[in-house]
């Protein structure tokens, strides 16, 4: 079983790894194939054209997650 195959278990594992960077590191949680995976969100914001705003579920830093999501939105426009 992918230890990613549910939202809980992808947020919670996503969460952690924020708690463990002193540096304010967040991440986001995406859709990827039957199940998540987990990117940091710098890599989303850099690779934003290959996201779509449905994709990304869930990221630990709230105002990171509006950026990222207005990114895309524009990008789209």
């Amino acid at each position: 079983m992918n230890p990613l195959s549910t939202i809980e278990r992808a947020t919670r594992w996503a969460e952690n790894r924020a708690n463990n960077y002193t540096n304010g590191a967040s991440f986001c949680v995406c859709k990827f194939n039957d199940g998540y995976i987990v990117h940091d969100s710098k890599f989303v914001k850099e690779h934003y054209k290959e996201f779509s705003f449905e994709e990304i579920i869930f990221c630990t830093n709230e105002y990171v997650f509006k950026q990222i999501i207005a990114l895309i939105r524009i990008d789209k426009i």
